[in-house]
């Protein structure tokens, strides 16, 4: 393997995300790694109102993209100009750099346009932080034929492939027929838990009533409608969402309509432990909409056992075999707000010291300590 070292220095990686890079702690941590290991990072994303053009974050570069036709409507026919244009734009300012760090299938185009037309030189990576052809769970069949289409072409040029699940990189293994992807979780640096109090000083909840946690993005398929129908019933415990997205409304409404519920909006990484420990259970409620939502191990998992928080979770095949290995939580027997409550009621009779004697093996494997070890490993052998 190439002395990483040597071959970092002077060496530009172009992270390619199609999001605005606001709430990302993967892109961001991964991009932070590799600053440490000598290379210059910059952060491609998009441009939304209110945010900077260019900024520096924690040493990490970041560019958001303008494009002329993001004030066009959201239908799929512009979308495609929309895209088009931030293809062109970021192949053409990134195409002298070494690497190209791809995350998501939808930036994978434009690092196969910069090997094949530019710079043969380059070195490709393809971080699929999903299984990308099965995330959604509502998407047209052509759709996804494309998608499939697309991944099968492009990622015989890419000379590294990450994902974030075992499932997701056996089933890219057999799909493709390629390497098996390096695995490398989403989660925290390593810290012994540590107990906060914010919910309940904020919130005023008092100190009998067990606090249930979800935070993350509040998007369809990710159980937040579930869990409102279920603490609406549950008045004796309390739950707050923190986080953002999509359903934010539907949470604002709910909490002000129920005494036992509460909103809080996204906070920073950097600050996110504090928020996180301050409850009792972390929820990991993902219904079984699509496959990938099947194979996910999402970083709210790692965040609450790093929180010190046991977990309830749904039989998805990765996060119930995740919790029947490592003993961290209760896994409920479906996905209703019945399945919920009996998960819950649950937590009455159970030890906690049941699961959180096991957390410390989870932080010792799971930390981002290690997992920087497969990413310098990756980008030296680069």
């Amino acid at each position: 393997m190439t002395n990483l070292g040597e071959y970092s220095m002077n060496k530009r990686v172009a992270s390619i995300v199609l999001n605005s890079f606001t709430n990302d702690s993967r892109v961001l941590k991964e991009a932070m790694s590799l600053i440490n290991f000598g290379f210059f990072v910059e952060v491609v994303a998009l441009h939304e109102p209110g945010l900077s053009v260019s900024e520096i974050n924690r040493e990490v570069h970041v560019k958001r993209m303008v494009l002329r036709t993001r004030p066009w409507p959201r239908k799929a026919f512009f979308q495609v100009f929309k895209y088009i244009e931030f293809l062109y734009k970021t192949v053409f300012l990134y195409k002298s750099f070494d690497i190209i760090h791809c995350h998501d299938l939808g930036t994978l185009p434009v690092g196969v346009l910069i090997k094949l037309l530019f710079n043969r030189k380059v070195r490709l990576v393809y971080d699929a932080h999903e299984h990308e052809t099965e995330r959604s769970y509502n998407q047209n069949p052509w759709l996804k034929k494309i998608k499939r289409f697309t991944e099968r072409r492009l990622i015989r040029y890419t000379d590294e492939v990450i994902t974030v699940s075992e499932s997701i990189a056996t089933d890219y293994q057999r799909l493709y027929k390629i390497s098996k992807p390096v695995l490398i979780y989403n989660c925290p640096r390593y810290a012994k838990p540590r107990k906060g109090n914010l919910f309940r000083e904020m919130f005023a909840i008092p100190a009998n009533t067990e606090i249930f946690l979800y935070q993350g993005a509040f998007g369809y398929g990710r159980g937040i409608e579930v869990i409102i129908d279920t603490f609406i019933e549950l008045t004796d415990r309390a739950v707050v969402f923190l986080g953002y997205g999509e359903m934010s409304d539907k949470i604002i409404k709910a909490s002000e309509l129920h005494s036992n519920i509460f909103y809080h909006k996204a906070v920073d990484y950097e600050i996110l432990q504090s928020f996180t420990s301050s409850a009792d259970w972390g929820l990991v409620y993902i219904e079984n909409v699509s496959l990938s939502y099947n194979y996910c191990l999402p970083n709210k998992l790692f965040e609450y056992i790093f929180a010190g928080l046991p977990v309830i979770v749904t039989p998805l095949k990765e996060l119930s075999d995740f919790v029947n290995t490592y003993s961290v939580g209760i896994i409920s027997d479906g996905f209703t707000p019945d399945d919920l409550m009996k998960a819950i009621q649950k937590t009455k009779w159970v030890n906690k010291n049941d699961y959180t004697n096991h957390f410390e093996e989870v932080l010792q494997k799971y930390n981002w300590e290690e997992q920087e070890k497969k990413l310098k490993q990756i980008y030296g052998g680069l």
